[in-house]
């Protein structure tokens, strides 16, 4: 009698067992995001993830639809790793099957706050917003290893695709993505100081404002190309470390001698090591290059055009251990070029 009730007591205890650890085991795997999948819409996925967390890299493949989400927000999510990853992305493969958009007229479409080791990839990111600047992806808190990648972000001429407010990244990777937006990415660090961010790979067309970058430690904006109406294509300042800026093409989107674009604008520099490299720039009107209160910075092989009296190739203001080696600059008009 006394084996029988024992033998009752462990069946019972691993009946419950199951039931816990079915109920509350944490994410992990490949699931679907629509009409018909595992999760209708992105917010009840995010629901999910804060609610129980990840033991296990997870995948969220987002079916073929347009998807009005009002201000997402991500938070940090318990059991998450450099291992165990979140993937939110179109099922195809093609950010023109995947629209994601904010019905409100401003905020944000996702905001990422303190979250950690989430990748964002093949979306079509819409901000349809006619009266204030909006944002589709905004950082905010600590968040580390975050990837923007391949995605698509369109909107007005007052929107922002990426923007960050009082945040400090590591291991920020944005790349391979068309921007066809007023101001494409924004990270101006205030108060605290963002490490190894990479910005490459990436298109854009019609911008007034490409990448505009402050207080990063170790930063790499490489192999970008730009189309930009009126404004600058890369602004960065104070910044330490190690910086580059490699490989960036940079024209005016419309070829008009009234629009002012400046090319590359560093100022100011303060770390070890600065390499402005195979970087070809042509401005109408404004400056191609200017560098100013900078420090142990190399000026090698660009490629400077400017194009009317208005414009200058190359300005270097207040610095201090600035080489210059094998630099081409063209001037169509007559102008100086500046030192």
């Amino acid at each position: 009698m006394k084996n029988i009730k024992k033998f009752l007591f462990i069946i019972i205890i691993s009946f419950i067992l199951s039931i816990n650890n079915y109920t509350f085991s944490q994410l992990h795997g490949t699931f679907t995001i629509g009409t018909g999948g595992d999760y209708n819409k992105i917010a009840s996925a995010i629901l999910t993830l804060h609610a129980i967390g990840v033991d296990g890299p997870v995948v969220f493949n987002i079916l073929s639809g347009v998807y009005e989400e009002r201000q997402l927000v991500l938070n940090s999510i318990s059991g998450s790793s450099e291992i165990n990853t979140v993937t939110f992305k179109s099922q195809t493969g093609n950010y023109n099957n995947v629209t994601v958009n904010n019905p409100l007229d401003s905020g944000y479409t996702l905001l990422i706050n303190g979250a950690d080791n989430i990748t964002f990839k093949n979306i079509y990111f819409q901000n349809i917003s006619s009266v204030t600047l909006k944002t589709a992806v905004k950082f905010t808190g600590e968040c580390d290893n975050i990837k923007i990648l391949n995605n698509k972000f369109w909107g007005s001429s007052t929107d922002m695709a990426i923007g960050s407010v009082n945040a400090k990244m590591s291991n920020l990777e944005i790349a391979n993505n068309l921007f066809t937006i007023r101001n494409a990415v924004y990270l101006p660090e205030n108060l605290l100081v963002s490490e190894n961010t990479k910005i490459y790979g990436n298109t854009f067309s019609n911008c007034q404002f490409g990448i505009t970058a402050s207080k990063h430690y170790t930063m790499t904006i490489e192999n970008n190309v730009m189309s930009i109406l009126q404004g600058y294509g890369i602004y960065v300042g104070d910044c330490n470390g190690d910086l580059k800026i490699l490989k960036n093409k940079i024209t005016p989107h419309v070829f008009q001698y009234y629009y002012t674009i400046d090319g590359i604008k560093v100022a100011p520099f303060s770390g070890t090591s600065c390499l402005i490299a195979n970087n070809m720039i042509s401005v109408p009107q404004g400056t191609g290059m200017y560098i100013a209160n900078c420090v142990n910075t190399k000026i090698f092989y660009n490629t400077i055009r400017a194009s009317s009296v208005y414009s200058g190739d190359l300005a270097l203001t207040s610095n201090t251990g600035v080489n210059l080696k094998n630099n081409i600059y063209v001037q169509l008009a007559n102008s100086a070029l500046r030192h």
